[in-house]
């Protein structure tokens, strides 16, 4: 478990990408993704490129 401040908690959204969110959204509290478990479930569509419209986390903080 990591402690983390309140801003990075509220940033948090904002750096995931969307499509792995709504596919978390579908899942209920407690269930395992079917097909291959959490190993597998959102595996290539997770990475989202860093451009400006999805700078890293520290990016994002350094504009601040």
């Amino acid at each position: 478990m990591r402690c983390v401040s309140p801003r990075q908690l509220v940033d948090w959204p904002d750096v995931q990408n969307p499509l792995v969110l709504e596919k978390l959204r579908v899942l209920d509290v407690g269930m395992r993704p079917s097909g291959g478990g959490w190993k597998r479930y959102p595996a290539a569509e997770s990475a989202v490129p860093r451009t400006p419209e999805h700078p890293t986390h520290t990016a994002k903080r350094e504009r601040e």
